[in-house]
C-alpha cells in the first residue's frame, strides 16, 4: 500500500500524466506542493486553541480535496473529462479557495517566522489563476455537439455528421492509435462502476460514450487523412507550450504602468522591504536597534516574547515602535511612479475568521446544470448528473466560520497596549469585550507579551480602583487571571508595580475573590512568592483566613501553603498575628486540612514554631486525631510533623504522649497497615516516645520516687487531671513491643 501510494504521487506531481486540463492541473499541483512543504512546519506549531485546529483540519482537507482532483484528471475518460471541463474548474477555484480560507485562520495562530511564510503563500494563492484556454473551449464545444446529436440511424445523413464530429474530438484527444482506444474505454467502464443507480444523467452519458467508441472504433483507427495530422498540431492537450502555465507576476507587485511591461517587473529597493518578510512595508516602523520594519510583523515578533532585533540580533533596551515617516513618504512615491499597489498585511492578521462555505464549495453536483440547457436527445433533462467525486458532497465535515465585523476587530488584543491613549469609558468597553472573548477562546492570550499586556492592564486597574469603578476592577482582575494561567510567559515579567495594584483590588469587598485567585496563582510560581510578601500581601492573606468566607479562607490556606514552601519567607508567615492557633480549627475542616497541615510542616524547621504548636490548645490533638481518621497523605505529614517535634527536646515527646490514648493506637494501626512511608515513620515516632517513657522511668526509680509522682501535673492548661491516667495507660500500651530480658 505505501509504495502504490508513493508510486501515485509520483505520476500526479508529473504534468503528462494528467490527461487533459494539464495547465489547470500543473497549476493545482504547484499549490499542493507548497502546502505540503508548509504543513509539516504548521503541525509542529500545532495551535492550541479550537478555531486554530479547526482551520488546521481545514488546511488538511483542501489538501486532500486538491488531490482528488488531481487524481480524477489522471484516470478518468479524455471524453468525460472535457465534457465536465466547466465543474473540474470550479473545482479547483473551490480547492484555491478553501486554501486560502484555513491559511488566513492559521496564520493567527502560529509564529511569526512561519506567519510570514503562511503570508506569502496566501499571496501565491490569489495570484493562481485556473482558465480554460481557447484550445479547451473549443474542445469542450465540439463534445457538448457530440452529445447533442444522440444515436442517429446507420447511413443517415446525421450518422455521417456524427462520424465527421467524433473524430474531431478523439483527434484533438490523441485518441487515434488502438492503445490509446483501449485505454480510453477501460477508463470509461471504470467511470460506469464507480456510478450509483440513482445518478441516471451520468450513466447514460458515459454509456453514450463507449457506444460510440463501440461502434466507430475501427473506423478512427483505419482513418489516415491528411486532416488528422493538421489536427493533431493544433492540440491543446499535448502540446508542451500549453503545459506550463503563463508565467504570472507576483501579486505583492502589479506594474499597471502599460500593457507593453507586463512581463517586467519593478524591482523593490532592499531598504523598501521588511527584514522580516522580505516584502514592501506598507506601514514602517523603527525599533530600539534603528532597523526599520514592518509595524504587523515587528509587533508580532515582541508578541512572542522576542527582546532581540530579527536582523542585528541585538537585545533591545526597550520594545517600543516608532513610525518612519520619512520611509514611509519614499515607498509611496516609488509606487505611485512604477504604478505598484501596497497592501496592507495588518488585514489578513485581523480576520480571525473567514466567510462560511457554501455547500457548493465542496460538491459539484450544479455540474448538471450547464448540461440541462442543451436539448441533448437522451431523456436526460429531469435526471440529477450528480457529482464527479462523491468525497466532494458535502462540506458538513468543515467547521462553520463566521466573519467579524469591524468593531471586534478595532476591540483586538493589538488595542491592548494603546488603551491608556482611550478614554475611560471606551477603556473599560475594550477591556470587558476582550475578556469575552478571552472566555470563548482562552488561547488568545498565548503568545501575548508582558510588555504588551501586563503594563497598559495594570495601569487600568489603578485607574478603576480610582474611580471605584467595580464592574471594572473585576472585568480586569478576570483578564490578569486569565493571562497569568493561559499565556506561555506567566508572570515572569509582573513588575513589583502590578503586584501592588493586585493586592490594592483587595480593598474593594466585591472584588476580594478575584484578587486573591491572582495571588493564589501567582504563588504556585516560585520566583513570584518573595515578591508577593514583600507587595504586603501576608497581611491581607491573614485578614481573608479570619473572615467568615469558605472561599477566601480556601484561598487563603492555598496561598500560604504555596508561600510557606520558601524557607526565606516562613519567619515572616510565623510573623503574623496568632497564625498558628488560627490554623488549629482548619485541621478539623477535611475541604482543607491539608493545606493547614503543610503549613505547620513547613513552619516546624523554626523553633518559635515548634513551640507555639505545643502551646497552642487542640493543636496537638488535632493532628492526633488525624493519625486516626486522616487519609494517607494526611497521616504522613502528621507523622513528619510529630517526629519533627519529638527529635529535638523531651518535653515535646511528654505532651505527645499525653495524648497517648489518641496517639499510640493510632501509630500502631499505621506501622500495620500503612503505606511504606508512613510505616517508617510510625515506627521511628513509636520508638522514639518508648525511649523517653523508660528513661523517665529508671530517673524516677534511681531518685526512690513514685513514677507517676515524678511527673509535673500542670505542664499545660489542658492537661491536668488526666495527667496520671495517661502517663500510665502509655506505659501499658508500650509494654506490648517490650520482651523481658533473660
Amino acid at each position: 500500500m505505501g509504495s502504490d501510494a508513493a508510486e501515485a504521487e509520483d505520476i500526479l506531481s508529473v504534468p503528462s500524466s494528467y490527461k487533459v486540463h494539464r495547465a489547470m492541473c500543473t497549476e493545482l499541483m504547484r499549490l499542493v506542493n507548497r502546502a505540503m512543504s508548509l504543513l509539516p512546519e504548521i503541525e509542529a506549531a500545532r495551535p492550541r486553541c479550537s478555531s486554530g485546529m479547526q482551520a488546521l483540519c481545514s488546511f488538511n482537507q483542501a489538501i486532500e480535496k486538491a488531490r482528488q482532483v488531481l487524481q480524477h484528471c489522471s484516470e478518468a475518460s479524455k471524453l468525460y473529462l472535457v465534457y465536465t471541463a466547466d465543474a473540474i474548474l470550479s473545482r479547483c477555484e473551490r480547492s484555491r479557495k478553501l486554501f486560502e480560507q484555513s491559511l488566513l485562520q492559521i496564520q493567527n495562530n502560529v509564529p511569526v517566522l512561519l506567519a510570514i511564510k503562511i503570508s506569502q503563500f496566501i499571496d501565491d494563492i490569489r495570484s493562481a489563476t485556473f482558465t480554460l484556454d481557447l484550445a479547451e473551449e473549443e474542445a469542450v464545444k465540439v463534445i457538448h455537439q457530440l452529445v447533442h446529436h444522440g444515436a442517429p440511424e446507420s447511413g443517415s445523413v446525421e450518422d455521417l455528421e456524427l462520424i465527421n464530429t467524433f473524430q474531431s474530438v478523439v483527434s484533438r484527444l490523441h485518441i487515434t492509435s488502438p492503445k490509446a482506444i483501449l485505454i480510453e474505454r477501460r477508463s470509461i467502464r471504470k467511470l460506469l462502476s464507480k456510478v450509483g443507480d440513482d445518478n441516471t444523467k451520468k450513466k447514460k452519458i458515459l454509456t453514450y460514450f463507449a457506444y460510440l467508441f463501440k461502434k466507430y472504433g475501427n473506423q478512427i483507427v483505419t482513418e489516415q487523412a491528411e486532416t488528422i495530422k493538421v489536427e493533431s498540431d493544433k492540440l491543446f492537450l499535448n502540446d508542451d507550450t500549453k503545459c506550463d502555465p503563463e508565467p504570472r507576476r507576483s501579486a505583492r507587485v502589479e506594474n499597471q504602468t502599460s500593457p507593453g511591461d507586463v512581463l517586467s517587473d519593478p524591482v523593490i529597493l532592499e531598504e523598501f522591504k521588511c527584514p522580516l518578510s522580505s516584502r514592501l512595508m506598507y506601514d514602517p516602523v523603527v525599533i530600539a536597534s534603528g532597523q526599520t520594519f514592518e509595524r504587523v510583523w515587528i509587533q508580532k515578533w515582541f508578541d512572542e516574547g522576542n527582546n532581540t532585533c530579527p536582523k542585528t540580533k541585538v537585545q533591545l533596551n526597550n520594545l517600543s515602535v516608532t513610525p518612519n515617516g520619512t520611509m514611509k513618504d519614499m515607498i509611496s512615491k516609488w509606487c505611485a511612479k512604477h504604478g505598484v499597489s501596497m497592501h496592507d498585511p495588518s488585514v489578513e492578521l485581523k480576520i480571525e475568521a473567514t466567510p462560511s462555505l457554501d455547500h457548493s464549495f465542496m460538491s459539484i453536483a450544479s455540474i448538471g446544470d450547464s448540461v440541462n440547457d442543451l436539448h441533448i436527445h437522451m431523456d436526460l433533462s429531469n435526471v440529477s448528473f450528480g457529482s464527479l467525486d462523491t468525497s466532494f458532497n458535502s462540506d458538513s465535515s468543515l467547521p462553520k466560520i463566521t466573519r467579524t465585523n469591524e468593531n471586534s476587530k478595532k476591540k483586538s488584543l493589538d488595542s491592548i497596549w494603546r488603551l491608556s491613549e482611550l478614554p475611560w469609558l471606551s477603556q473599560c468597553e475594550l477591556v470587558e469585550d476582550f475578556r469575552r472573548r478571552v472566555e470563548h477562546n482562552g488561547q488568545a492570550l498565548y503568545t501575548t507579551s508582558p510588555e504588551n499586556f501586563l503594563s497598559p492592564i495594570s495601569k487600568f486597574v489603578g485607574e478603576a480602583i480610582h474611580h471605584r469603578d467595580i464592574k471594572a476592577q473585576r472585568n480586569a482582575a478576570q483578564l490578569l487571571l486569565a493571562y497569568m494561567k493561559k499565556s506561555r510567559y506567566g508572570a515572569k515579567d509582573l513588575t513589583e508595580e502590578s503586584y501592588s495594584v493586585v493586592v490594592s483590588l483587595y480593598s474593594s469587598e466585591e472584588v476580594k475573590e478575584e484578587a486573591l485567585a491572582i495571588i493564589e496563582t501567582l504563588s504556585s510560581q516560585p520566583h513570584c512568592r518573595p515578591k508577593i510578601a514583600a507587595s504586603g500581601a501576608l497581611a491581607l492573606i491573614l485578614d481573608a483566613l479570619c473572615s467568615r468566607s469558605r472561599g477566601l479562607q480556601g484561598s487563603a490556606l492555598r496561598i500560604l501553603h504555596n508561600l510557606s514552601s520558601d524557607s526565606d519567607l516562613r519567619p515572616l508567615i510565623l510573623s503574623l498575628d496568632h497564625i498558628i492557633p488560627k490554623l488549629v480549627p482548619f485541621l478539623k475542616d477535611t475541604k482543607v486540612s491539608r493545606h493547614a497541615l503543610f503549613i505547620l510542616q513547613h513552619l516546624c524547621d523554626i523553633e518559635a514554631a515548634r513551640i507555639s504548636i505545643t502551646e497552642t490548645r487542640d493543636c496537638i490533638a488535632s493532628m492526633a486525631e488525624l493519625l486516626d481518621t486522616g487519609n494517607s497523605e494526611e497521616q504522613e505529614i502528621a507523622l513528619s510533623i510529630f517526629l519533627m517535634l519529638c527529635s529535638q527536646r523531651l518535653e515535646y515527646c511528654q505532651l505527645v504522649l499525653d495524648e497517648g490514648f489518641a496517639v499510640i493506637p493510632a501509630l500502631v494501626s499505621i506501622s500495620i497497615n500503612g503505606s511504606e512511608k508512613s510505616k517508617v515513620s510510625a515506627m521511628e515516632l513509636l520508638r522514639l516516645l518508648k525511649d523517653v517513657n523508660v528513661v523517665e522511668d529508671q530517673q524516677d526509680y534511681s531518685s526512690g520516687t513514685d513514677p507517676d509522682q515524678a511527673r509535673p501535673r500542670d505542664h499545660g492548661d489542658h492537661h491536668k487531671e488526666n495527667k496520671r491516667s495517661s502517663s500510665s495507660r502509655s506505659s501499658g500500651l508500650f509494654s506490648i513491643f517490650s520482651r523481658p530480658k533473660r
